[in-house]
This record gives C-alpha cells, sequence and structure tokens, in this order.
C-alpha cells in the first residue's frame, strides 16, 4: 500500500513539476510578448509622436504662409523650393478652364511683380476647412481659399516637407477664376 501511495505522490509530483514547468514557460512566453507588445507600443507612439511633430510644425508653416500672403511680403517667395511644381487652374465664365503650369523660378518672379498691385487693392485670402495629411513625402495642406476682393471659395493645396532642414512648398495647386 505504501509503495501505491508513494507511487501516486510521485505521479502527482511529478504532474505538478510538469504543471509547474510549463506555467513558468508560460508566463516567461507571456512577458517575452508582452515585452515586445510594449517595445512596438513604445515605437508606434515615438512614431505617432513624430508624425504631431511634423504636422505641427506644418500648421507652423502655413500660419506663416498666410500671414506673409495677406501682409504682401516679397518673403514669401522664400516658403517655395527652388523646385517646385506650380499648377493653377483658371475657371471662366461659360464653363471653360484653362490649367497653368510654371516652373518655381519662374512663378516667384510673377508673385514679386504682382505683390504691388494686390497690395493696392488689398487682395486678401481667408482659410477654412484646413486639413494636415502625412503623405509619404512631407504633408498635404488642403484649404477652401476664399477671395476676399473677388468673393469667391476654390480649393487650394499646398504639399510641404523639409529640405534642408526648413520646411519648403514642393507643389502647389490651386484654382481661380475670372
Amino acid at each position: 500500500m505504501l509503495k501505491i501511495f508513494t507511487g501516486f505522490i510521485a505521479i502527482g509530483l511529478s504532474l505538478t513539476l510538469g504543471f509547474l514547468s510549463i506555467s513558468y514557460s508560460l508566463a516567461k512566453e507571456s512577458k517575452e510578448l508582452k515585452d515586445t507588445k510594449n517595445a512596438i507600443a513604445d515605437k508606434n507612439d515615438s512614431s505617432s509622436s513624430s508624425k504631431n511633430q511634423i504636422i505641427a510644425e506644418a500648421k507652423k508653416f502655413f500660419e506663416r504662409y498666410v500671414a506673409l500672403s495677406n501682409s504682401f511680403d516679397p518673403a514669401i517667395v522664400d516658403l517655395y523650393s527652388d523646385n517646385a511644381d506650380i499648377q493653377s487652374t483658371r475657371y471662366y465664365v461659360g464653363g471653360k478652364s484653362r490649367t497653368l503650369r510654371l516652373p518655381a523660378s519662374e512663378y516667384k518672379k510673377m508673385i514679386l511683380a504682382v505683390l504691388p498691385t494686390a497690395k493696392a487693392a488689398k487682395d486678401t485670402d481667408s482659410y477654412s476647412k484646413t486639413t494636415y495629411s502625412l503623405e509619404s513625402k512631407g504633408v498635404k495642406i488642403t484649404t477652401l481659399r476664399h477671395s476676399n476682393l473677388k468673393n469667391y471659395d476654390s480649393w487650394f493645396v499646398l504639399f510641404v516637407r523639409k529640405e534642408g532642414g526648413v520646411m519648403k512648398i514642393y507643389q502647389e495647386l490651386s484654382q481661380t477664376r475670372s
């Protein structure tokens, strides 16, 4: 009887040790899994923080763009990359439209040439429904631009990114009306 009882104890002890070994292994795997999840969460938080920082920079950049534009400051041309792609679609009465595509160098010259006329006419814009979205090459700023002089709304899109540590416009898509 003692032999059978000792056998049960040995089996019970073996099962207990086996259970403890499995429990320990599961706990260890669970801790490793938790550590991995925490590392991924930290990376995502860091990535999210970095994304938020880039969006915040784009918001400040756009605020500066609006301020320079509405004060007719020639420094606005410095916000454009030398390689910027500028596209403006002009809509005419009767439904016709024309898309003009300019290299940055010509666009900068054009801005500087029209600033005095725009200033004399008080041709300012206001912006609403502005959104910022992270794109593969930078930030896309989409906004509804209102011409205060001509009293119409049109969509306006800027793509901005850092060049040499400074935020620059590398593409502008605009609409105007005659």
